[in-house]
């Protein structure tokens, strides 16, 4: 089991490292096309931006992931009766 999960998490770094690749060679051509400050400050927005819906999406990721290996408790409630008290 351990070992299928293992193999599964160096896939997806794979994946991710290939992802990667074609992002910095896109970004490395675009950063050679800009002319102007205005280009450069629209395309550092741009980055920020994605980078900051990465985040959020890795975030929602990882609570999913905490909420579903948490263990549900049932709870039921007991109703106590202190018959001292009754007459």
């Amino acid at each position: 089991m351990l070992n299928i999960e293992l193999g599964q998490y160096a896939i997806e770094i794979q994946q991710y490292k290939y992802l990667y690749e074609q992002e910095l060679t896109a970004f490395k051509s675009e950063t050679c096309k800009i002319n102007s400050p205005y280009q450069m400050c629209r395309l550092i927005h741009q980055i920020r931006y994605k980078e900051s819906c990465l985040h959020v999406k890795l975030l929602r990721r990882h609570h999913h992931q905490l909420l579903s290996t948490q263990k549900n408790i049932d709870v039921y409630p007991e109703i106590i009766i202190d018959v001292t008290k009754i007459h």
